[in-house]
């Protein structure tokens, strides 16, 4: 995702410590910075990258808008990406 243009500095991912409080360099989760805009192409790629991953059926989003409120959804690569989007598009919206 953090090649594609929609995506440009918005991608990152973050790291769990180990057991001593040091970064482990492994990736834990992956942080998208999104906006009504790039969560069509978030969704899209999102999707795409599970069909091609059979070992991740399903993945957790946590969700989180402007004002603190949070959802969590679990997708995987047969959910439809404009049902996905509508779920989002109230926390996109979301006022501060």
């Amino acid at each position: 995702m953090s090649a594609e243009d929609e995506f440009h500095g918005c991608v990152s991912l973050r790291e769990q410590p180990d057991w001593d409080g040091e970064p482990s360099g492994v990736p834990d989760a992956v942080v998208v910075v999104l906006c009504g805009d790039t969560a069509s192409a978030f969704v899209t790629s999102l999707l795409t990258w599970l069909s091609r991953h059979h070992a991740l059926d399903r993945v957790t989003l946590t969700m989180r808008g402007p004002s603190g409120r949070e959802i969590e959804l679990e997708c995987g690569a047969a959910d439809d990406a404009t049902e996905l989007v509508e779920v989002l598009r109230p926390l996109l919206d979301d006022e501060t």
